[in-house]
């Protein structure tokens, strides 16, 4: 079960508030209460007081998702690199442990009881976590860069990387791709999540003009913005 406690919300900050907001957190739905995205953090807070905050180090992932058939509702999509649903500790041995941290995560939803509140949700989100970048990606960056070899390095694209992928990797990413794809809306791109399938919508492609301009697949997100 999460964990509920009475933490006032967030007052500094605030770049949006959004009321008759229902929280769900893994499986369990905790309720109608108000949503609040500010600079710090995202809280939600029920009638009685209680609720919870997301710091944003720890969120992986932010979309809106908009289709019904993954998700009865439409909802701002969130996914946390840890597990906050407080289940009890079950005595394993060591290999078991780390399969456990590896599959880690747990996936909110707040659903607003106004849909067309979703985007402004998501773009006060996307604002906030960028004022939160990774600091391991910032350290992985400056040492990349100042290690004299870092030229030979080696890096892959589309199904190339997949075949590298541990097997902890194409699960992660398996995942991922059932829940979530890129932009579809015209004008954008959409693409998996492995990014095998690419495909520009109402692009001229002069070098290939036999590219098709219909994109293969519209996926359930509007939005999605990975966090690392």
């Amino acid at each position: 079960m999460v964990v509920l406690t009475n933490l006032p919300p967030p007052t500094e900050g605030v770049r949006h508030t959004e009321k008759n907001t229902t929280a769900v957190v893994g499986e369990k739905n905790l309720g109608d209460g108000t949503l609040y995205i500010a600079e710090s953090c995202v809280a939600w807070t029920n009638s009685g007081g209680e609720g919870f905050n997301l710091q944003y180090p720890s969120i992986s992932l932010h979309a809106v998702s908009r289709d019904q058939s993954a998700f009865p509702q439409q909802c701002l999509y969130i996914m946390l690199d840890s597990d906050i649903t407080a289940k009890e500790p079950k005595p394993t041995d060591e290999e078991d442990e780390e399969e456990e941290d590896d599959e880690e995560m747990t996936e909110v939803r707040f659903i607003p009881q106004d849909n067309t509140a979703l985007d402004p949700m998501f773009e006060a989100m996307s604002g906030c976590q960028m004022l939160h970048p990774d600091p391991e990606d910032l350290d992985s960056d400056e040492e990349e860069y100042e290690d004299e070899g870092c030229g030979d390095a080696e890096y892959y694209q589309d199904a190339e990387g997949f075949q590298h992928l541990t097997p902890e990797g194409r699960a992660t990413l398996a995942h991922l791709e059932s829940v979530i794809q890129a932009p579809g809306q015209a004008g954008d791109f959409s693409h998996t999540m492995g990014g095998v399938n690419i495909e520009q919508n109402g692009r001229d492609d002069e070098d290939d003009p036999s590219q098709p301009t219909e994109p293969m697949e519209v996926g359930q997100f509007d939005d999605a913005e990975p966090e690392h």
